[in-house]
């Protein structure tokens, strides 16, 4: 996954880069919600907001709950209440414990 992630970094933030439209999630669906986050954490932070807000948002949930903290906090933050709410309904109760 090493290499993998390395090559989705640099060709996700080329792409995001030259088309603020990039839709990501083609590239991320195979993916797991633990490597999705591996992925936006080693993301520059100028990027990670467009990857967090192309992902849907049953998908969002999950990637939150695997994510480190400080940016989980952060993408909390950048997301608007119905959205978050929206990606927070697809958990179970003790998952957000």
């Amino acid at each position: 996954m090493k290499t993998k992630l390395h090559e989705l970094v640099a060709l996700i933030s080329k792409e995001i880069e030259h088309e603020k439209d990039f839709d990501s999630w083609p590239l991320l669906e195979d993916l797991s919600p633990s490597e999705i986050a591996r992925l936006i954490e080693a993301l520059p932070a100028k990027f990670r907001n467009s990857l967090w807000s192309g992902l849907p948002q049953g998908e969002q949930g999950e990637v939150l709950l695997e994510i480190h903290r400080d940016i989980r906090r952060w993408l909390i933050q950048q997301t608007p209440d119905a959205q978050l709410l929206a990606a927070l309904t697809s958990l179970q109760i003790d998952e957000l414990a």
